[in-house]
C-alpha cells in the first residue's frame, strides 16, 4: 500500500459520532453507565477530556473509559499530552488549539486529533498530518453562555478548503449529521449529546 494513501484508508475508518466525555457533568457513577449504553448503541470513537479532574482521579477514570471502549472496538483519545496518552493505554490524543500550534512534529504511533477554530489553525493540522480535526463552535453552547456559534455557512467555507476529515462541534446531535455532512464535515463531535439515558433511546 502507497504511503500516500493512507490519510485516506484512515480517515473511511472514522465513524461520524466523536463523543466527548461528560463525566465532570453528569457525575461518574452516571457517566459510566450511559458510556455503556451508547457502547451498544454504537459509537467508536471517544474523546476523553475531564480538565476539572485531579491528576489521580483522571487516570483512574480514563483507564476504566479505555477499558469499556476497547471491549467494544472503540476507540479513546485522550484531551491532554501524547505522553498521557501512551501512559494510559490510549489510542491518541486530542490536542487542544494552543497545543496544535506549539507542534512542530506529530507524534507517531497514535491517533492525533486536535481543537480548530479558524482557517490558520486548519493549515496547521494539515501541515502536521494530523488523523482528523473538530471545528467550532457551530452554534451556541451551554458550556460558553454569550459566545456566538460560527454558523454553518461559515463552517463550510472552512472546510472547503481543508484536507483533514472534520468533525462539526458545538451544539450538535445526531439530527445534525445530515446539515455536517452537505457542509463539508465528515460528522458531529458531541458532548450532551452523546450520551443519552436509557429512557431517551427506548
Amino acid at each position: 500500500m502507497l504511503d500516500a494513501n493512507l490519510p485516506v484508508i484512515n480517515a473511511l475508518q472514522l465513524p461520524s459520532i466523536y463523543a466527548i466525555t461528560a463525566a465532570s457533568a453528569m457525575g461518574e457513577q452516571v457517566f459510566l453507565q450511559r458510556l455503556e449504553l451508547a457502547l451498544q448503541r454504537g459509537v467508536r470513537l471517544i474523546q476523553f477530556r475531564e480538565k476539572s479532574l485531579p491528576l489521580n482521579a483522571f487516570a483512574a477514570l480514563a483507564k476504566q473509559v479505555i477499558s469499556r471502549a476497547h471491549a467494544y472496538g472503540a476507540r479513546v483519545l485522550i484531551n491532554g499530552t501524547p505522553a498521557q496518552a501512551i501512559a494510559l493505554g490510549a489510542d491518541g490524543v486530542h490536542l487542544t488549539e494552543i497545543a496544535l500550534h506549539a507542534m512542530t512534529k506529530r507524534p507517531q504511533g497514535m491517533l492525533v486529533a486536535a481543537s480548530c477554530h479558524d482557517a490558520h489553525a486548519l493549515a496547521h493540522a494539515a501541515t502536521l498530518e494530523l488523523d482528523f480535526v473538530v471545528l467550532g463552535a457551530v452554534a451556541p453552547t451551554a458550556s460558553h453562555p454569550g459566545a456566538q456559534g460560527m454558523g454553518w455557512s461559515r463552517f463550510a467555507e472552512l472546510t472547503h478548503h481543508s484536507t483533514l476529515p472534520i468533525y462539526a462541534i458545538g451544539g450538535m446531535q445526531a439530527s445534525d449529521l445530515p446539515m455536517s455532512f452537505a457542509s463539508g464535515a465528515h460528522g458531529v463531535a458531541m458532548i450532551r449529546g452523546a450520551w443519552p439515558n436509557a429512557q431517551s433511546i427506548t
